[in-house]
């Protein structure tokens, strides 16, 4: 064997430390090297993982995304203002987790980004087309158990 290729937390750790060092705004990122290896069901439970960074939980779900403690939080989705008819962010939670290859949060704004909000800026990044070089097919199987209804619920994604 000529070339041990190590990928996945060592790699991902890696890609956010240099999305960190390269940047001229303060952030936090969470990189996926593989596809559906965040280590949360939806968005907004991988952004619980970041300092500085708190979220609202209602029915064990986490649903408002708090910066250093102020709600006035911007989003953008592949660096593109998202929005809702309400506010200026999306509900994070129903971004699932398998899907992004990247959270990147702003919390001080710069010249480049454009009203990034009171508190900071959320970007929720997706795989690209040609982020791989191969084909890939993802997928995931989760359980929940209900201690009150003594079920469990299963949750399958692609």
């Amino acid at each position: 064997m000529a070339e041990v290729v190590v990928t996945g937390l060592r790699q991902s750790l890696r890609s956010a430390q240099q999305i960190k060092r390269n940047s001229d705004a303060i952030l936090d990122a969470v990189v996926a090297e593989d596809i559906g290896k965040l280590p949360d069901n939806t968005a907004a439970e991988t952004l619980a993982r970041i300092t500085g960074v708190q979220v609202e939980r209602f029915s064990d779900e986490a649903n408002r995304v708090l910066i250093r403690g102020l709600p006035d939080v911007a989003t953008t989705y592949n660096g593109r203002e998202i929005f809702t008819a309400e506010l200026r962010r999306v509900q994070l939670q129903d971004f699932p987790a398998q899907a992004l290859a990247g959270i990147e949060v702003y919390k001080s704004g710069t010249a480049d980004i454009v009203e990034p909000g009171l508190a900071g800026l959320i970007n929720v990044r997706t795989r690209r087309p040609f982020d791989f070089k191969d084909w890939f097919v993802g997928g995931g199987v989760r359980g929940t158990y209900n201690d009150q209804t003594r079920k469990y619920d299963r949750t399958a994604t692609s």
